[in-house]
């Protein structure tokens, strides 16, 4: 017969501890390495310059119909709405062109609180500089986290610039 003072090993509630340990561990340690958020960031932007795409050949179609393709300057109806376009795409202006293509809780930097919106827009000079999409929690293109869209300039310029920037996400 084997003594009691013979036998090693670990009890039951010691092995139920170091489970619930090492659970506790991994669950705090998971997302420090994993990095979820990041991944999920970029994807949410990746989807937002698909949209992007997406509404601006869809408005680029409508201005081959309507003859507006080369021209500098015009309006087409995209659901019982005029949108402003640049040689058949749209302009880049959020107020009047975007907010009427895009669908999302937009503010606009500086103006409105980030945290309260899905999305924020920016739109430094319309003349010159692009629309920057910028998700929740992001106010500065500098941050490297934002789709930038951008009309073409000429005729002779084929198409739109749309730009995904997502090494600070």
């Amino acid at each position: 017969m084997i003594k009691s003072s013979d036998v090693r090993g670990f009890t039951l509630i010691e092995l139920v501890i170091v489970i619930v340990i090492l659970g506790i561990v991994a669950v705090t340690a998971a997302p420090r390495f994993l990095d979820l958020q990041h991944d999920a960031r970029k994807a949410t932007l990746a989807g937002m310059k698909a949209a992007m795409a997406s509404a601006s050949e869809q408005v680029y179609a409508k201005s081959i119909i309507t003859g507006l393709d080369r021209s500098p300057s015009g309006a087409v109806a995209m659901n019982g709405r005029s949108i402003e376009v640049i040689y058949g795409y749209p302009k880049n202006q959020y107020k009047d062109v975007w907010s009427e293509l895009l669908v999302g809780e937009f503010g606009e930097v500086p103006y409105q609180d980030a945290s309260k919106y899905e999305w924020m827009w920016h739109n430094p000079s319309p003349t010159k500089d692009g629309l920057y999409i910028m998700p929740r929690n992001f106010t500065n293109k500098k941050q490297n986290c934002y789709v930038m869209y951008r009309p073409p300039t000429s005729n002779t310029t084929t198409n739109y610039t749309l730009e995904m920037v997502d090494t600070g996400c």
